[in-house]
């Protein structure tokens, strides 16, 4: 039996094992087919299957560390990069006219 055979017969040998599982959540897979979801397994920073959280659960192997999100929402893909530029330019430059070495101490002195 041929190599290609023998794994098409397997499928287990060619199955790519979940790192994590996020279950009991609210996930939000960007998906107009599947609009929620409860649990999704990832490897590799990637989705590999989204569903119930019995389904995906039924992935895990004894090396997947699983999480309970307890509802909370996931939203695939989403940055928050909540720096406020010009806030941060700001203070910068109190901190050169206040000829402090450390911005912590002139936060703290205002």
């Amino acid at each position: 039996m041929s190599r290609t055979n023998l794994l098409g017969r397997l499928p287990l040998l060619d199955r790519i094992e979940p790192e994590l599982i996020l279950y009991n959540g609210n996930i939000i897979p960007i998906n107009d087919r599947q609009p929620r979801a409860a649990a999704v397994a990832i490897a590799d920073g990637r989705f590999l299957a989204v569903g119930t959280n019995e389904k995906v659960q039924a992935l895990a192997t004894g090396k997947t560390k699983k999480i309970n999100l307890e509802r909370r929402t996931v939203v695939p893909g989403f940055i928050d990069a909540h720096t406020h530029p010009v806030g941060v330019g700001a203070a910068s430059q109190l901190w050169i006219l206040a000829g402090e070495r450390s911005g912590l101490l002139v936060l703290e002195s205002q």
